[in-house]
């Protein structure tokens, strides 16, 4: 979400950030951002990030 291409802290920042200051960044970082793509960006993304994190669960590029 970050576009460092790794699935970490910062992404989780960025979420927060997003959620939290209703902060925005380009296009496809916002769309990194939406995780589960249904057009906002929420706890829900943000849950998925940590279970990628914490779980190593894999979070769908599709």
């Amino acid at each position: 979400a970050s576009g460092d291409g790794k699935i970490n802290s910062n992404d989780l920042s960025y979420i927060v950030d997003a959620m939290i200051k209703n902060k925005r960044w380009s296009a496809a970082q916002n769309q990194a951002l939406d995780v589960n793509r249904d057009g906002k960006i929420n706890s829900v993304d943000l849950s998925y990030v940590v279970d990628a994190m914490v779980k190593g669960k894999a979070i769908r590029q599709d």
